[in-house]
């Protein structure tokens, strides 16, 4: 749980540092991120591999918009 909530504080400063190259992408991230709070928070009781895919799909978040 304490790696859900890391990546959801770390999700949360993207979109002020992105809003400074593009404003567009910036609200976008805000969206993905509430749209992820509130799915991540109505889920109790997941298995093990749910959990390893929603923390991939953290991973892709992050990286969405930037170069690899």
């Amino acid at each position: 749980m304490g790696m859900i909530i890391g990546t959801l504080s770390a999700l949360q400063s993207i979109p002020e540092i992105t809003a400074l190259v593009s404003e567009p992408l910036s609200e976008a991230i805000k969206r993905r991120y509430e749209w992820v709070r509130n799915f991540v928070n109505c889920k109790i009781g997941w298995s093990k591999e749910q959990k390893k895919s929603l923390l991939n799909g953290y991973q892709e978040l992050l990286s969405y918009g930037f170069p690899k």
